[in-house]
């Protein structure tokens, strides 16, 4: 549970596996998600207090596993 983990798109599959992720007590701080909609991006980081980006490169360079 020391890897970073991007998602690349904000929709429901990421919010479901960032949700699996969060119940298995993987660190929020180390989950981000990118999207160009900001009110998604928004809900995830108040629901998971998850790192939220519209950067998809800022995104692919903070993690070690990109969705």
């Amino acid at each position: 549970k020391n890897h970073s983990i991007a998602f690349i798109g904000s929709g429901n599959m990421a919010s479901a596996i960032i949700g699996g992720l969060i119940n298995a007590e993987w660190p929020a701080h180390l989950i981000m998600a990118s999207n160009p909609t900001n009110s998604k991006l928004e809900l995830l980081h108040q629901k998971y207090q998850i790192k939220v980006t519209n950067n998809n490169l800022h995104a692919a360079e903070f993690a070690d596993i990109v969705f």
